[in-house]
C-alpha cells in the first residue's frame, strides 16, 4: 500500500506541472497579440547522485536516484519610447531521497548573491523541494549611442570560456550543471558605444552591508589589429582592482586572456572583522587566465585553458582551503589550474564533448562528458556526467559525483 505522504507528493508533482503548462500557453497567446516576446523551456533531469563519503559519512555508498524539473520563462515587453522591460522567472522542483542535498549542490556554484532576495521555498519537505526565483528583472533604455540598464541583469565581463578573472560582477563556476543563464546582479549599467566594436561601460552593484561591499567598475573596449582589448578599473568588495583582457586569433585559432590585479583595503578589512582579515589576507594579488581554441573543418574543436591564482595554495586545495577561497571570492582554491575540452559533431544532430579540469599541485581532477542529441525542433536530449577524482582533502577529491539525462523542450 502507498502512504498518504506518497500520494501527496505525487499530487503536488501533477499540480505544479499542470500550472506551469497552463501559464506557458496563456503567455504564448498574450505574446502573439501584444508587444511581447516570450521564450523559455521546461527541462526534465533524472539524476544518479553519489554523495562524497566526506560529507555523507558512508564509504562506498551506492548511487541515489533523484529528479530535477526545471521550468523557465523569459519575457520581453516593448512599450515604446526606446524602452525594453525584461522579466525572467525560473522554478525548480527537486524530488527523491536527496532532494535537499541536490538543491544545495545546484546552488553551491554561485559565488555572489543578488542584493534583493527574490526567491522562495514553496515546498520544503524531506523528499521534495520546490523553489521559485525571479532570475532577471530589468528595464533598458537607449538613445543614440547610449544604453542604460537598471535592475537584475547579467553583467558578463570576460573573454575566456572556463575561467573569467575580470568578471567582477557575475563570476561563475565551470562546474555549474544547472544554470545555463549564469548568475545575475542587482545593479545599474551604462554603455556608450564608440563604434561597431568599441565602447565605454560603467557598472555598479550595491552590497548589503560592510561585509558584502558594493562593486563599481569602468571598462573600456577597443578594437585594434583585429583584436578586442579591454581596460578595467574599479572597486570590488573593498578591493581596488585593475585589469585587462583580449580576444583575437593566431593562425585561425582563438586566443583570449584576462589579467586582474587587486589591492585590498587593509584598514577597512580589519575594521570590519579581524577574523576575515586573517583568513583572506590583505596583500595585493594577481589572477590571470589564458585560453586557446581551434576548430577543424571536420567539426573537431580543441580548447585549452590555464589559470594562475596568486592567493591559491600549492598544497591540497580542499577542506579549509576551499572554504577560504569561497570566502575570498576566488575562482578556485588552487595556485595553478588547467582545463581542456574536446568537442565534435558525431552526427548532424548529435554532438559530443569532454571537459577536463586538473589541479596539478594536489593531483585532483574533474571529468565532464556530454552527448547532446537534437531529437526534433525545440526538443533536445542530453546525457552528461560530473565525475571527480583525487585524495581526500584535495580540490576535487571530496566532491559528489552525478550522472544525468536531460530532456529539454524549448518554446
Amino acid at each position: 500500500m502507498h502512504s498518504d505522504k506518497g500520494y501527496t507528493i505525487r499530487w503536488k508533482f501533477v499540480t505544479v506541472f499542470t500550472l506551469l503548462s497552463v501559464f506557458i500557453f496563456k503567455c504564448e497567446i498574450l505574446a502573439a497579440i501584444n508587444d511581447y516576446t516570450l521564450r523559455g523551456y521546461v527541462r526534465e533531469t533524472p539524476i544518479l547522485w553519489k554523495p562524497s563519503p566526506v560529507y555523507s559519512g558512508i564509504e562506498n555508498e551506492d548511487y541515489r536516484f533523484d529528479n530535477l524539473l526545471h521550468g523557465r520563462l523569459n519575457l520581453r515587453w516593448y512599450p515604446g519610447g526606446n524602452f525594453t522591460f525584461g522579466l525572467e522567472l525560473k522554478t525548480r522542483l527537486y524530488a527523491g531521497d536527496s532532494a535537499g542535498e541536490i538543491r544545495e549542490s545546484a546552488e553551491g556554484y554561485t559565488f555572489s548573491k543578488p542584493y534583493f532576495d527574490w526567491s522562495a521555498g514553496i515546498i520544503e519537505e524531506d523528499k521534495i523541494v520546490w523553489t521559485g526565483d525571479i532570475d532577471r528583472c530589468w528595464i533598458d533604455w537607449y538613445s543614440g549611442n547610449l544604453q542604460i540598464t537598471v535592475g537584475r541583469q547579467r553583467i558578463a565581463w570576460g573573454t575566456n570560456t572556463v575561467w573569467n578573472p575580470v568578471d567582477l560582477f557575475n563570476p561563475s563556476s565551470p562546474l555549474d550543471f544547472d544554470n545555463e543563464e549564469k548568475p545575475g546582479s542587482d545593479g545599474a549599467r551604462a554603455q556608450y558605444y564608440l563604434g561597431p566594436a568599441s565602447k565605454i561601460e560603467i557598472a555598479y552593484t550595491p552590497g548589503k552591508d560592510e561585509k558584502d561591499k558594493s562593486t563599481a567598475a569602468l571598462m573600456i573596449m577597443l578594437n585594434r589589429w583585429e583584436y578586442d582589448f579591454y581596460l578595467i578599473g574599479g572597486i570590488k568588495r573593498g578591493e581596488t582592482v585593475f585589469g585587462t583582457a583580449w580576444a583575437g586569433n593566431i593562425m585561425g585559432g582563438g586566443f583570449t586572456g584576462e589579467i586582474i590585479y587587486a589591492i585590498p583595503d587593509k584598514e577597512k578589512t580589519r575594521q570590519i572583522d579581524e577574523s576575515i582579515a586573517v583568513v583572506t589576507g590583505d596583500d595585493p594579488y594577481l589572477t590571470a587566465s589564458v585560453s586557446g581554441n581551434y576548430t577543424f573543418k571536420n567539426s573537431l574543436s580543441l580548447q585549452a585553458d590555464f589559470l594562475y591564482n596568486e592567493r591559491g595554495t600549492t598544497g591540497d586545495a580542499g577542506g579549509m582551503n576551499l572554504y577560504k577561497s569561497l570566502l575570498q571570492g576566488d575562482l578556485t582554491p588552487a595556485r595553478w589550474s588547467l582545463a581542456g575540452q574536446i568537442s565534435k559533431d558525431l552526427h548532424p544532430l548529435v554532438r559530443g564533448s569532454l571537459l577536463g579540469l586538473v589541479n596539478p599541485s594536489d593531483k585532483s581532477w574533474y571529468f565532464g562528458p556530454t552527448v547532446s542529441w537534437s531529437v526534433i525542433t525545440n526538443l533536445d536530449l542530453t546525457a552528461m556526467g560530473l565525475i571527480f577524482g583525487g585524495d581526500e582533502g584535495t580540490e576535487f577529491g571530496d566532491n559528489s559525483e552525478m550522472l544525468m539525462l536531460r530532456l529539454k523542450w524549448s518554446f
